[in-house]
């Protein structure tokens, strides 16, 4: 899943190489599945140059968002950001559920039920309409044939709900990640 570019330009971030901005950078994840919060695999690609498209896949589905690729050798920046549509949970399902679970007392309970409900909550039978925002650093890491990621996930439900400020986000950060070859 990465391109002769990319290589080069992992190859810059990891010093022994110049080259220009990558074609295409594959990320894969063994845990994190974004879109239904269970422990399966998600792959991410970057396809572009300073812009371009980042698709997010997991055993759930895929999404596509517009993004941008910085890099300065040592360290490498992916950010997708934009309304799209994805394959998530229930929302009427899961909004049931946080209003059984959530503990009114408590400041963060309806984070807290959200949190609780997203295992058990069915994935809807449409892609649902979203604003999806994810964040990929590759940085040197302390093995030269290793670097460093670090991804951040956040996808908003469209439509309005019952969430803090009328929002409810699904918040993810994929583990044992690895640029694809």
């Amino acid at each position: 899943m990465i391109s002769i570019r990319a290589g080069l330009a992992i190859g810059l971030l990891l010093g022994f190489a110049e080259a220009p901005l990558a074609a295409t950078v594959g990320v894969s994840c063994a845990s994190g599945d974004v879109i239904s919060g269970s422990a399966g695999p998600v792959t991410y690609a970057y396809e572009g140059d300073a812009s371009g498209t980042l698709t997010v896949r997991s055993p759930t589905g895929q999404f596509v968002l517009p993004a941008t690729f910085m890099t300065d050798g040592e360290t490498t920046s992916i950010k997708g950001s934009g309304k799209t549509s994805a394959p998530m949970p229930d929302l009427a399902a899961l909004e049931a559920c946080i209003a059984q679970k959530r503990d009114p007392k408590d400041p963060d309970g309806y984070l807290n039920a959200r949190d609780a409900c997203l295992a058990s909550t069915s994935i809807a039978k449409g892609p649902v309409d979203i604003k999806g925002w994810v964040n990929i650093g590759i940085m040197r890491g302390l093995e030269p044939d290793k670097p460093g990621i670090m991804i951040e996930v956040k996808l908003t439900y469209a439509a309005k709900t019952s969430g803090p400020g009328g929002a409810t986000s699904i918040e993810s950060y994929p583990a044992k990640c690895s640029v694809s070859k």
